[in-house]
């Protein structure tokens, strides 16, 4: 379970930086990348996750949504 508060608050943290630095969301396979793991189905369930917890939103099947819940 600590791995993945871990991941949770790496995949937060790089959405913020990412949205910050470059003025708009990363795309799943960019979130993959800037937290070190190899699958986006992974990202998925974790983005799913993390929706569901009401950290982040975005909008299924539209390419970069993802935005934290401050």
């Amino acid at each position: 379970m600590a791995n993945q508060v871990a991941t949770d608050e790496q995949i937060i943290g790089f959405i913020k930086a990412y949205t910050s630095e470059h003025g708009y969301a990363p795309c799943i396979r960019e979130v993959m990348r800037g937290v070190g793991l190899k699958s986006t189905s992974t990202i998925k369930c974790r983005l799913v996750g993390l929706r569901d917890k009401g950290l982040i939103t975005y909008v299924p099947h539209l390419p970069r949504t993802l935005k934290v819940v401050e």
